[in-house]
């Protein structure tokens, strides 16, 4: 990858089984009352709808069984026994820590070594698959989820015996320890916190910072405390200290993002943590040694321990240095001098790269207007380009989005301004919305190219009308919607589109809610059937790079039934079942029919006691 694409890319990047025996058996626990007082008689109670949830759910298991798709298999079981855990455990257990097994049978079959496949950055489906499968373990016992990471890791050290796929074993376990982190950072901080910190034994993995930021909204002291734990092993690697600079920076200094990076509702990213000022310090204590060194400048002064040799600069670096610079003048001005006196020594020793000098504007310290006029002198097309994107993100940054809009269209490159032109009309609509001011926010989200990102933002506009009580207003939102994505040609993104609307729908009229799903399960039929026959992938190809990393951030590529079939089972669960089980392809119909079995289910049954007095009373299975 050349520098040009890389850098474009860090742009983007800051965009950036039988019915449980739980509920066919009686249990006696002891009463610790007084001896007066008799065992109670336990039973639970599922409601019918339950009963009919658990059969489908054993359906489901045994069918997939016979499923020639091995990944679709072990991901279908596996939810299974997440949501049979609360009422068979053993079972459950047995599934999980079988599920998590299988997924090496089925990546050594495509041959290597299955532990080092584990590691990240993969992006393959079956390290999807096992962070998915890990996630659900560790929600439910992480320290289930531990030992299975640990028996992984000790059943291929049997197997391998060099030094090399030790290492690599050794590395995958850690990383591995990082994904437990990550399924439970919203649910249990103090777990993830021990996870990740074991994950550390291998070094810093760039999806710490995920961690991070989820801890932090949570418990800012637990996350500032795994934080320093991090920026101690970031000391100790002196050969990797730019790159955990540049990772650690996004949690310590609320400014070292790209500007109108996309957030999912919901989450809390790059905000100072509570006491900030002295982490701030001590991670700009450790940037500046590490920039120091990089430079040389550091042996310039007599540091002990500085070394004289000099490696070539890195670009990224350069550009990280750049980003850091305000955050120095801010918060530690007595450092910020040294600092800048080593970029500019590593500037000096790369000006014969004309390529590095230039891409090192993209990140000095500039406004909208300053950007802009680089911009319009560059000669370099590509370059030009990267600065009239860095110029708009500006500008979207200070809520000048007509102006971001404005410099968009002048890319050069058509199908770049076409997706940043989303990226900010994305941006624009959401800022909109949190002001309050609904037609700004529709006026941007017309002009969003991608179906899905579309209907995704008139969806968040009809809830918010809906949380206004403005039910005309919210109807007539979800109306327009629905007629932008009836005139779409037939494709798996236009159904995914109507599954959005639906949910939303559905809070507006369930019954409306119903038909619209109807349509959607329809248009996947009609979707998938042409497909089949033209022999076509599912996945969409030939998108941006933005419109995937947006549908990524908002998890629009794939369909999520979660939330439609959830909401609408609640109401008549018969129905929403039927609409699951006519979805033709095979894959669709299992995620319908398991978020339709959650949806119930997740309301724990009730069980009769006895009292001593020989009355009875309810209370939850």
């Amino acid at each position: 990858m050349n520098y040009m694409t890389r850098a474009a890319c860090l742009i983007l990047s800051g965009l950036m089984l039988s019915l449980p025996a739980a509920a066919q058996e009686n249990r006696r626990p002891r009463s610790k009352a007084d001896g007066k007082t008799r065992r109670a008689r336990v039973g639970a109670t599922p409601t019918p709808n339950q009963q009919t949830a658990l059969f489908m759910l054993e359906q489901i298991f045994e069918a997939a069984k016979s499923f020639d798709d091995d990944l679709l298999k072990i991901k279908t079981q596996s939810h299974v026994a997440d949501i049979l855990w609360p009422y068979d455990e053993p079972r459950a257990r047995r599934q999980f820590e079988e599920s998590f097994r299988a997924i090496d049978s089925v990546k050594s079959t495509g041959g290597g070594d299955p532990l080092a496949a584990m590691a990240f950055p993969s992006n393959s489906p079956s390290a999807e698959l096992r962070h998915e499968v890990l996630a659900m373990i560790a929600r439910r016992d992480a320290d289930l989820a531990k030992k299975l990471i640990d028996a992984a890791t000790e059943n291929s050290a049997d197997k391998n015996s060099t030094q090399s796929t030790r290492a690599t074993d050794q590395r995958a376990r850690f990383d591995l320890y990082l994904q437990a982190a990550q399924g439970i950072a919203g649910s249990d901080p103090e777990r993830a916190v021990q996870l990740a910190k074991a994950s550390l034994g291998g070094g810093i993995n760039h999806e710490l910072l995920k961690v991070l930021l989820t801890v932090r909204q949570a418990s800012p002291v637990l996350a500032d405390d795994l934080f320093r734990a991090a920026l101690t092993v970031a000391r100790r690697d002196s050969g990797n200290a730019a790159l955990h600079v540049a990772t650690l920076a996004a949690y310590a200094l609320p400014e070292f993002t790209i500007p109108a990076a996309p957030v999912a509702p919901g989450t809390t990213t790059n905000v100072a943590a509570p006491g900030g000022t002295p982490l701030i310090r001590e991670f700009l204590d450790f940037a500046a040694d590490t920039f120091l060194q990089l430079s040389g400048v550091a042996a310039q002064l007599g540091v002990p321990g500085a070394t004289a040799s000099r490696a070539a600069p890195n670009p990224v670096d350069m550009m990280t240095g750049q980003r850091l610079l305000p955050s120095f003048v801010r918060y530690m001005p007595s450092k910020a001098v040294l600092f800048r006196q080593a970029l500019d020594t590593m500037a000096r020793h790369s000006t014969r790269n004309q390529e590095t000098a230039g891409l090192s504007k993209l990140f000095q310290p500039a406004g909208a207007d300053e950007l802009l006029e680089q911009a319009q002198s560059e000669k370099n097309v590509h370059l030009k380009d990267l600065l009239y994107v860095r110029a708009a993100m500006s500008a979207a940054t200070g809520g000048d989005f007509e102006q971001a809009l404005s410099i968009i269209g002048k890319l050069e490159d058509a199908e770049r301004r076409t997706s940043f032109d989303s990226v900010v009309r994305f941006q624009a609509a959401s800022a909109s919305l949190k002001k309050d001011d609904v037609e700004a926010a529709l006026r941007y989200a017309k002009g969003v190219a991608d179906l899905r990102q579309r209907a995704f933002l008139y969806g968040m506009i009809a809830r918010s009308l809906l949380d206004k009580n403005d039910v005309g207003r919210a109807t007539e939102t979800l109306n327009d919607a629905e007629l932008f994505v009836a005139k779409a040609d037939d494709s798996a993104t236009k159904a995914n589109a109507l599954v959005v609307l639906a949910e939303v729908k559905s809070r507006l009229d369930t019954a409306q809610g119903f038909e619209l799903l109807e349509t959607a399960v329809k248009a996947f039929n009609r979707a998938d059937s042409s497909e089949a026959r033209q022999g076509q992938a599912t996945a969409a190809g030939g998108n941006p790079v933005t419109t995937m990393m947006l549908n990524a951030v908002f998890k629009l590529d794939a369909p999520n039934f979660e939330p439609v079939f959830s909401r609408l089972a609640k109401v008549d669960f018969n129905r929403a079942a039927q609409l699951a089980h006519t979805l033709e392809r095979k894959d669709r119909s299992v995620s319908a029919q398991i978020a339709v079995c959650r949806s119930v289910l997740a309301v724990k049954p009730t069980k009769t006691v006895a009292t001593a007095s020989g009355s009875e009373k309810r209370t939850e299975f």
